[in-house]
């Protein structure tokens, strides 16, 4: 599909189209919701119910798109008291509103002596194959088909004479109403096989793969291996997932054999199997977890012809396992690591898995290589990484050596995340030492760390009580961070040294945004353009907005994407900005996790699973916790959009910013409906 036009524009700020339907006459209706708000950014009930508009919009050529009905009616026509073969007359009607006004009344009706025309009408309008000139009408086929199954004349003799029909579409939608019985008889069952293997229309293989998840598992999964042997789908755009959640929902239930159709090596080289299926299917059993889905991830290990199969294997189940050791894995996966591993003792992929398994020759191979800084970051990151995740209490030093010593950012940026799991008070000692020598972006890094445990964050006062750390770094985001520890020596140590930190009251926060749209107003501003520059004002967005926010393609998605928002209502975005506390919208509510070691971490969940929660922070920093570091997870009632971002900004630059943020989007970036 392509964007083809704006349908309708208008300078009226109150227009807010929220439906639209196609009507008799041919003409478009919109219903306009006509409020100032473009989305109504508090629970409250306060928005204009007093007005509304209805907008007709109609073709230039004001022709009549109206069928010709029998015995011309009256401008106030009755659909009703037209007979069920007048009604199928309609479905080849050019006006949409008039097919399906008919299948409406057909389905009330249910009239059992039109379905003999239906079934000729659908048999009588396929689109011909191959290069034959087609007179025929293939969506009158299909309206036909609709209008039969819901007058009652849909049963499997007709649906296994239609899927052969020559309409690809008629076919799909065949399939599509078999499944909405969950069942079939072993006659179409065997018909539904044949289609599978053999039938030319990704369409009606994507609806095959849509409807064969509803099947039992003995009569889907014959289905769905017939599906996966067709290598070119592995690059549609829908049929690949689709396939995967068809299994996926087997893969428990008939968990033997699912497993069983992996026995046949021909199975292992199918495109789908390959890129889509192996490593989702590795993960599901591995967050199923115990005996039972780590075992079945070692039948399909011992299974794998080669090692392609097994490295996607492997990586769903490191998937699964991030955050986490694995504790007390069953024999069948330990007996395959260990007759695999001497073949693999340098492939990063087994190294990790032994770290999880807690086998200790794994260990110290990762050890040697890391004692050597491998010449591949990336094979270091990862190994430093797992590392650190199974807490080994030996490894805090070599994490700070290398974070001391290593000349790669990104292996000292994998040492910083790994020495968090770490609690110990010398370590934040260390942490401290090796603060000057880091990046900048490290020592940020470090200092929302150090935020993160009441110990250490008395550590980091106390350097700057002595004049290690600029004061000026602890900034108030990092102060509330600490003071949200609930720690009271720790608050005390605060408040002596900052001061006490304490939320804005309501009333100074409305205070505060007065002050701003004065600013922004051209009448509240004595001596001094009103105007913003947009170049200084996208400086400003990208340094101090862009670490969340997205707007016209620049930015991340730890919140909304500001493109579409209301830009161009100023109260709207100061609110947001002055008060984001004030509501938040459910997809972007955070999470604070408190662990078990003491620390507590604020982000949003990205990503769940039953072992390990992953959360990103404000920074744009992922954490993968293991559940069973978890003391409590629960909401969050404060935005992880800091206050104050405007208070620290000259009027100058606050107008340079709403320029930014109120201009039109660039021709490149304007989006389609």
């Amino acid at each position: 599909a392509i964007f083809g036009g704006a349908l309708l524009k208008t300078d009226d700020e109150l227009f807010r189209p929220v439906d639209c339907e196609a009507g008799p006459d041919g003409a478009v209706y919109i219903a306009d919701w006509c409020d100032k708000r473009a989305s109504h950014v508090d629970p409250l009930d306060t928005w204009d119910r007093s007005n509304g508009r209805i907008y007709r919009v109609q073709s230039r050529s004001h022709v009549s798109s109206e069928p010709t009905l029998p015995n011309q009616h009256p401008p106030g026509f009755d659909l009703h008291n037209l007979s069920s073969d007048q009604l199928v007359d309609l479905l080849s009607a050019s006006n949409a509103w008039f097919t399906r006004q008919a299948q409406r009344l057909l389905a009330e009706r249910r009239d059992q002596h039109v379905l003999p025309r239906l079934r000729k009408k659908i048999s009588d309008n396929g689109s011909r194959r191959g290069n034959e000139a087609d007179s025929r009408d293939p969506q009158l086929a299909l309206q036909s088909l609709w209008a039969l199954y819901v007058s009652g004349g849909f049963d499997e003799k007709l649906a296994r004479e239609l899927l052969t029909h020559p309409n690809e579409n008629v076919r799909a939608w065949t399939v599509r109403l078999l499944g909405d019985s969950r069942k079939v008889s072993a006659a179409t069952h065997q018909q539904l096989l044949a289609v599978a293997r053999s039938d030319t229309s990704p369409i009606v293989r994507a609806q095959l793969a849509c409807s064969v998840k509803r099947l039992r598992g003995e009569d889907a999964l014959p289905i769905i291996a017939a599906l996966l042997g067709h290598d070119a789908d592995g690059k549609d755009q829908y049929i690949p997932l689709l396939l995967w959640w068809a299994l996926e929902d087997k893969a428990i239930a008939d968990r033997t054999q699912v497993i069983q159709m992996f026995a046949s090596p021909e199975f292992w080289r199918h495109a789908i199997t390959r890129d889509f299926i192996l490593d989702r299917l590795a993960r599901r059993y591995a967050d199923e977890g115990g005996d039972v889905g780590f075992g079945a991830c070692a039948q399909l290990l011992q299974l794998a012809p080669n090692a392609v199969a097994a490295h996607a294997l492997l990586q769903g189940m490191e998937q699964s396992l991030a955050g986490r050791k694995l504790e007390n894995a069953p024999s069948t996966l330990q007996e395959w690591f260990a007759k695999s591993w001497p073949q693999h003792t340098q492939d990063p992929a087994y190294l990790r898995l032994g770290l999880r398994l807690g086998n200790e020759d794994a260990r110290q191979a990762v050890l040697t290589i890391l004692s050597k800084e491998a010449p591949r970051p990336v094979m270091s990151e990862s190994l430093i990484e797992v590392l650190g995740e199974t807490e080994h209490p030996e490894d805090a030093s070599l994490f700070l050596t290398l974070l001391k010593s290593s000349e790669s950012e990104k292996v000292r940026d994998a040492a910083l995340s790994a020495v968090q799991h770490f609690p110990q008070t010398d370590v934040a000692d260390s942490l401290l030492g090796i603060y000057p020598r880091l990046s900048k972006r490290l020592q940020q890094r470090e200092l929302n760390m150090l935020c993160g445990r009441p110990q250490w964050a008395s550590l980091l006062v106390k350097s700057v009580e002595d004049g290690q750390i600029d004061a000026r770094e602890v900034t108030l985001d990092r102060l509330k961070q600490m003071a949200a520890l609930q720690n009271p020596e720790l608050n005390r140590s605060l408040e002596k040294r900052f001061g006490r930190i304490q939320a804005n009251s309501p009333r100074e926060k409305l205070s505060r945004i007065n002050r701003l749209r004065l600013v922004l107003s051209p009448s509240g501003v004595v001596g001094r353009s009103a105007k913003g520059n947009f170049n200084d004002g996208k400086k400003i967005f990208q340094s101090a907005c862009a670490v969340c926010h997205k707007l016209f393609g620049e930015g991340n998605s730890i919140g909304p994407d500001l493109t579409s928002a209301d830009r161009k209502n100023t109260d709207f975005l100061l609110t947001q900005i002055v008060d984001p506390s004030a509501y938040i919208r459910p997809e972007y509510v955070a999470y604070q996790a408190q662990l078990k070691d003491e620390s507590v971490l604020d982000g949003l969940v990205v990503e769940s699973s039953p072992s390990a929660v992953t959360l990103l922070d404000r920074n744009n920093e992922q954490h993968v916790l293991a559940r069973a570091q978890i003391r409590e997870l629960k909401e969050s009632a404060v935005s992880l959009m800091p206050e104050g971002l405007l208070e620290a900004l000259p009027a100058q630059s606050v107008m340079d910013l709403f320029s930014y943020l109120q201009a039109e989007p660039p021709a490149s970036s304007a989006l389609g409906p």
